[in-house]
């Protein structure tokens, strides 16, 4: 599996591979280019200088002068014993150069040859013996510059042009001036050792460079990814039963802290969500415990004395599987609500006709329990949603008010509408309740201690009110006045 470290890696190596080798490679042209630029410039300089001591006799012919210092490069070996350096036109000369004694690779002299335009060889040099040298030229403003192998069988480097040599007395009549082409070779293997040297030096440094990026590179990411495995390590650790664990952001680099914060969080709503389930995993056997443990009181009562079986003991069974299936029915309501499985129908809905519909179910609990009532209900307040999800919310809002607003309490109905959306307020006395309380007061099954022993509320009302006023795209709170007035307000766009 490819990594972040192992792209990173193999990316770094190549990005710092890449420019060493092509910056040594560069180097070494530039390099070489300079040597051979020099080699060539001082093997010119050699053969303008010959050049320069060609003269040409009255009678036509040429004759080099060998009484120059710099002609002594072009003796052959032993020449003292062997006569001048150069012949003449005649065609004297000298033999070729002879090998070191001990067998060491001798030092090989420059060579150069002197021909008519038709190659016709005129004069060359003692060192050059009875071999010839290539016949190629150039003009003097542009010799020629090649390599070759010298008759040494060594390698050279040698340059040709075409000049004309002036001549030894100028008398008029005498024979007119010719062109003649001037070929002077030398060895070249200092040269070519000169860069070899240049090229194993920066091919080691290169390599040594290579070998240690390749050896640092990984280490440092391996290094510098460290706390990334440590976070990996720690979150890996983390399960279902040590959500109270959070990740330590503070030893964290800056790119990874936010994100060890952003998980914390993360893990922080899962215990709460967890939380939450196993509270609702309890509160719902607890709620289911009771009717069940009567159904089946009531069976095996008939079991074992059918005869005193009670008249009213099947209504008492209807009632408790009422009571479960209002259970069932609400959280099977709320599942679908959360996962947007309830189908919304929007229509232009009467907010006051509304709730006065749903209110009159209420209005004798109401009168019963002495509740002062007032509303504040605009009078043509017309929105557009779904009219069943409303109606059930409005009604949970305005049951919960009722039955658990103490007796000759006051509740308190607003309801308002605008362009952007409507809001519906119900507050009524809640002296039960503090403001610690309000936010619970959307647990499911959560009830206030004194109304735990209700059967005839399971605590599922406001938890399913909200998930229809969220399935509608709006949503319902709560909230604790200084006065202990509960106030549910919910709002939907």
């Amino acid at each position: 599996m490819s990594t972040i470290r192992r792209q990173l890696t193999r990316k770094l190596l190549v990005a710092f591979a890449a420019p060493l080798v092509f910056g040594g490679a560069i180097t070494y042209a530039l390099i070489r280019g300079e040597a051979i630029e020099q080699f060539d410039a001082a093997l010119e300089a050699q053969a303008l200088a010959v050049s320069t001591v060609t003269r040409v006799r009255v009678d036509g012919v040429v004759d080099v002068d060998a009484s120059a210092r710099f002609m002594r490069d072009f003796d052959a070996p032993n020449a003292g014993e062997q006569g001048g350096p150069a012949e003449g036109a005649a065609g004297r000369g000298a033999a070729g150069p002879d090998h070191d004694v001990q067998g060491e690779e001798p030092d090989t002299p420059a060579l150069f040859q002197i021909r008519r335009i038709d190659g016709s060889s005129i004069a060359r040099s003692a060192s050059l013996g009875m071999a010839d040298l290539p016949f190629e030229f150039g003009s003097a403003d542009e010799p020629r510059l090649w390599n070759l192998t010298l008759p040494l069988g060594v390698a050279g480097r040698a340059v040709g042009f075409r000049f004309s040599p002036d001549p030894i007395e100028k008398r008029g009549g005498g024979p007119p001036a010719e062109d003649l082409v001037m070929v002077v070779a030398v060895d070249r293997r200092d040269l070519d050792r000169a860069v070899r040297s240049v090229a194993l030096l920066l091919t080691g440094c290169g390599a040594l460079l290579l070998i240690a990026t390749f050896l640092v590179v990984p280490r440092v990411i391996r290094r510098e990814f460290a706390p990334i495995e440590m976070l990996a390590d720690q979150a890996g650790r983390i399960t279902a039963d040590s959500l109270g664990t959070r990740l330590a952001a503070d030893a964290l680099p800056g790119e990874l802290a936010p994100i060890a914060l952003r998980l914390n969080d993360l893990l922080a709503r899962l215990e709460t969500s967890f939380e939450r389930e196993r509270r609702f995993s309890a509160d719902l056997a607890h709620e289911l415990r009771t009717p069940l443990a009567e159904l089946r009181s009531l069976a095996e009562l008939a079991m074992k004395w059918p005869e005193t079986r009670p008249a009213d003991a099947d209504r008492d069974v209807l009632a408790i599987a009422t009571q479960m299936e209002s259970i069932v029915t609400r959280l099977l309501a709320m599942v679908r609500s959360e996962h947007g499985e309830l189908p919304i129908a929007n229509e232009q809905t009467e907010l006051g006709a509304l709730l006065r519909q749903v209110w009159q179910p209420f209005e004798a609990r109401a009168s019963e329990r002495a509740l002062r009532v007032t509303w504040d209900v605009a009078a043509e307040a017309a929105v557009f949603t779904d009219p069943v999800v409303l109606r059930s919310i409005l009604a949970n809002l305005l049951q919960n008010a009722v039955e658990y607003t103490p007796a000759n309490g006051a509740i308190a109905i607003h309801a308002s509408a605008e362009k952007s959306g409507f809001e519906v307020r119900v507050r009524n006395d809640a002296g039960g309740l503090s403001a610690a309380d309000v936010p619970r007061l959307f647990d499911r099954f959560w009830r206030p201690d004194a109304a735990r022993s209700d059967t005839d509320h399971v605590g599922l009302g406001l938890s399913l009110a909200r998930s229809f006023a969220r399935a509608i795209g709006g949503d319902l709170t709560a909230s604790m006045d200084d006065a202990a007035g509960l106030t549910l307000t919910v709002r939907i766009p």
